[in-house]
């Protein structure tokens, strides 16, 4: 797999974009277009990989091949970026076609890190006949369970479940079934805030297995691509949820690609006195560069409406919290706009 990044830079600002996907930059004043790309699990193990990246350079593309663990590095950036979670320690897993990223941390580092050699094309050809279109029967499904809880023994013993607040998992085949639960069990719920609850992941899983590969083709939700690999991706899933003890993951729709983009900011010198605050912190500086706030005068104001909250708490004229005294902070930023 191949992930790229295309910065265009000019003198007033920049723009970023999957080069992959055929999105184009179309802004005035670009003095140059620089392509970032890494290659992941498939690059690293293929036999043929330096006369495939040979290959590549001849057409100007440049491509790194990253390890596993900077994957996970890369993919914690991307997710942790775009959410608030604070000090919260989280779980961030991504399953992908060769490999499984997992990492805990919290909004502002990681704590640890791993890789696993588990994905879900990988687990669906080692158990899964390419030519078998059959279903799958409950027995290959637990020898494919034993397999993959064997393999990721090690890391969860040493990733200490027991204090994971919050779970945030990414990748097409998360997103999917998480997509497929939503169709059958949460019928008028949101696309763009997807959780996925075991028993619902337990449920859709037993309705895939007792399908042929045609017939999962027709179930609400299922990319029909991932047909042939979804139930090697639900049983990484599975595994893993059972195993560090979570009865819901949030799901996200970023990842990989984000965190090029994170890093490839920092390592320029781009954004870094945001690095510490929050994603909404973040947005609401944004929103307001935008609308050409007057940053001192906003600061000032929001200084002085949060000293007065502070005082008047103090001497019990609300029993207003955390959150309200946010809201003020970010209402007294941005009440210029």
């Amino acid at each position: 797999m191949i992930r790229a990044l295309r910065a265009s830079r000019s003198s007033k600002r920049k723009t970023y974009s999957r080069v992959l996907s055929g999105e184009n930059l179309s802004y005035n004043g670009v003095r140059r277009i620089e392509i970032v790309a890494v290659a992941t699990s498939a690059t690293r193990e293929a036999k043929n990989w330096v006369v495939f990246l040979e290959e590549l350079r001849k057409t100007g593309l440049d491509v790194k091949v990253i390890s596993g663990k900077e994957e996970a590095r890369l993919i914690y950036l991307g997710i942790s970026s775009g959410v608030h979670i604070a000090h919260k320690k989280t779980i961030f897993i991504d399953i992908g076609g060769g490999s499984t990223e997992v990492v805990t941390g919290d909004q502002f580092q990681y704590h640890d890190l791993d890789t696993l050699e588990l994905g879900a094309i990988r687990l669906s050809r080692m158990f899964l006949s390419d030519s078998d279109e059959s279903q799958v029967s409950l027995f290959v499904y637990e020898k494919m369970k034993r397999y993959t809880k064997n393999k990721m023994l090690r890391t969860i013993e040493r990733m200490n479940r027991d204090e994971i607040e919050l779970a945030i998992w990414s990748s097409g085949t998360i997103i999917n079934l998480a997509e497929i639960a939503r169709k059958m069990y949460k019928k008028g719920g949101s696309k763009r805030d997807l959780v996925l609850e075991r028993r619902d992941l337990k449920a859709v899983i037993s309705i895939l297995c007792s399908l042929t590969l045609d017939e999962r083709k027709e179930v609400p939700g299922i990319n029909t691509d991932r047909t042939d690999i979804i139930i090697g991706g639900a049983v990484i899933l599975e595994t893993l949820m059972e195993e560090f003890a979570l009865n819901e993951i949030v799901v996200s729709n970023r990842g990989l690609r984000h965190g090029m983009l994170i890093d490839y900011l920092q390592r320029h010198g781009e954004n870094l006195q945001l690095e510490k605050m929050s994603v909404r912190e973040k947005s609401v500086l944004r929103l307001g560069r935008t609308c050409n706030i007057n940053e001192d005068h906003a600061n000032t104001v929001a200084s002085l409406a949060l000293q007065l909250f502070d005082s008047s708490s103090k001497i019990k004229l609300h029993n207003l919290g955390d959150s309200e005294r946010e809201l003020l902070k970010y209402s007294a930023l941005l009440h210029d706009t």
